[in-house]
């Protein structure tokens, strides 16, 4: 059976709105430009967990074991989107919520196609 608040979130997933493009850009931003071409097969994803404020809290990933990415370049794109990104809360939906989590994949090949552009 479904909260409250998933039921809102399912019936209005934009109840918690971040901007995807910017995390996009930002994550492109912070993998050195090499790493981004040895690593052009594979896909980084990426967690963001936010408070009932819509403050980005805490940031999580998940990475080929075989890539080049190491835990200083994950320690890079955290802290920029701790300082960047903010999400936007439509209504009082999460009000309470220790935890709201977003997340998606993003291929390197796109990272690496957003810098050379």
């Amino acid at each position: 059976m479904l909260s409250d608040r998933a039921k809102a979130l399912a019936a209005d997933p934009q109840l918690l709105k971040v901007d995807w493009k910017a995390v996009k850009q930002i994550i492109a931003n912070a993998i050195p430009l090499a790493k981004l071409e040895a690593n052009k097969t594979k896909s980084i994803t990426v967690l963001l967990y936010f408070n009932d404020q819509g403050l980005l809290k805490e940031v999580s990933f998940g990475v080929d074991p075989k890539s080049t990415i190491d835990g200083k370049d994950l320690e890079a794109i955290e802290n920029s989107l701790v300082e960047k990104v903010k999400g936007t809360i439509k209504n009082d939906a999460y009000k309470g919520t220790n935890v709201i989590s977003l997340g998606d994949a993003y291929p390197m090949s796109v990272l690496l196609k957003m810098r050379t552009q």
